[in-house]
């Protein structure tokens, strides 16, 4: 096996590997197992790169404007972030892990082909088909792996089980809901009737599995995502090859409103247990998120550090709770703010969170840009494939407004999956992505 073929396995086994294996230890029994997983994976890369000269698979050259105005604005942010460990501390493996990403990023962009974008895509999806099934199961009460500490309280909140292989409700469902875009875009673009009927139940069992979680930090970007793509399938869709029937579109119309009926009278008529554990859960986000801004008011520049936010956060809690006590003491400290760009601009200060800001203001420019004026109408299975990949980015994304999944290996190299996927198909390497 050439040094090629053994990254291409390396990043492919990363993938699989990521969302489903993993060693129970500690509280959090998946994370700190996962995250060591992540790093070896990327130094593999890292060495097998450097071994096969930053070769494509088809051995030519990777081209030096492969690596400029998207990956620059990320390459900026992360120095910006080792120099604000270099001035005030921290944690070192924060920033590297950052890096790491990066590396990551420009690895699937690398061996990730047009004419395998859609193979790659179809492996990773066993990683979701697994999740979600096992999901489901904990949710009806069985988990052959671990059982309830508090059966009473989970006989009544299931929701709250459903972890699937990864750490929480909360990671899981962002994982799952990062595939239901391309799911969507299949099942509107597909003529062929069983085709159809196959995506669809993706999509459905996709939804029903992000549903049960009850977890509105999927949810809602979920749904702002399929809205947008609804209206593109309905208004534009030039790189799908043409709109979708007049009778698909007005059924597809039909079943968003009536879900969009069902989730708003499920969510009105919450129970009072429910209602009260939501405003625990949103008000021990303001404290953090009001704390990160506090770290940022007294580093403005620069920021606090990389890793500075866990190692800091109960004495920042404190001070917050002078102006606004608490509606409950909270059980444990947080590790990551429930807002991924609050935290980065506390930690790596405005020379960090700007350029990572405009990446995603160049990414979200992009991708808009190759859907509503693409250059090249893209054949199948590819065309329903970049809008899906740019949905399942900007789940993820904006799950980052109300979560932390770019501090969660498995959800930060899906992100970047998706990410890598959008560039191969809008630009393929030796383009800028």
């Amino acid at each position: 096996m050439t040094a090629a073929g053994l990254r291409r396995w390396l990043l492919m086994g990363m993938l699989l590997a990521l969302p489903i294996v993993y060693v129970p230890w500690a509280d959090e029994p998946y994370r700190a197992f996962r995250e060591e997983l992540f790093q070896l994976a990327g130094a593999g890369v890292i060495l097998l790169w450097l071994y096969s000269r930053v070769t494509r698979t088809d051995g030519t050259p990777l081209s030096p404007r492969g690596v400029n105005a998207g990956f620059m604005l990320f390459a900026i942010g992360t120095a910006a972030l080792f120099l604000s460990f270099a001035l005030n501390g921290g944690s070192l493996s924060a920033a590297v892990n950052v890096a790491l990403g990066g590396i990551m990023f420009l690895a699937l962009y690398n061996d990730i082909t047009a004419d395998t974008a859609f193979e790659w895509t179809k492996r990773f999806i066993f990683a979701a088909v697994v999740n979600g099934i096992l999901g489901i199961v904990q949710f009806f009460g069985y988990d052959p792996f671990f059982q309830s500490l508090d059966p009473a309280f989970h006989n009544v909140y299931r929701r709250y089980l459903m972890a699937g292989f990864m750490d929480s409700p909360n990671m899981l469902a962002p994982f799952l809901a990062s595939f239901a875009p391309l799911a969507f875009a299949f099942f509107m673009y597909e003529s062929a009737r069983g085709k159809m009927i196959a995506w669809t139940l993706r999509l459905i069992f996709l939804l029903t599995a992000v549903s049960l979680t009850q977890n509105l930090g999927a949810l809602l970007p979920l749904g702002g995502i399929l809205g947008a793509m609804l209206l593109y399938f309905t208004f534009c869709c030039p790189a799908a090859g043409g709109k979708p029937s007049g009778y698909k579109l007005a059924a597809t119309w039909g079943i968003a409103l009536l879900v969009i009926g069902v989730a708003a009278t499920v969510y009105i008529r919450q129970d009072d247990t429910t209602r009260l554990l939501k405003r625990y859960s949103m008000d021990e986000r303001r404290m953090q998120n009001e704390a990160c801004l506090m770290m940022f008011r007294n580093a403005p520049l620069t920021g606090k550090g990389p890793g500075f936010f866990y190692a800091h956060f109960e004495e920042y809690r404190r001070a917050v709770w002078f102006d606004a006590p608490p509606l409950r003491l909270p059980d444990r400290p947080a590790h990551q703010a429930h807002d991924d760009y609050l935290q980065l601009l506390a930690e790596g200060g405005l020379l960090a969170a700007v350029p990572f800001g405009c990446l995603l203001l160049f990414w979200m420019y992009r991708h808009v840009a190759a859907l509503t004026r693409p250059k090249r109408l893209l054949p199948y299975p590819l065309a329903p494939l970049l809008p899906g990949a740019i949905g399942g980015f900007w789940v993820i994304a904006l799950n980052g407004i109300g979560n932390f999944p770019f501090h969660i290996a498995p959800l930060a190299v899906t992100a970047l999956f998706w990410a890598a996927v959008a560039a191969v198909l809008i630009n393929p390497p030796g383009n800028s992505p």
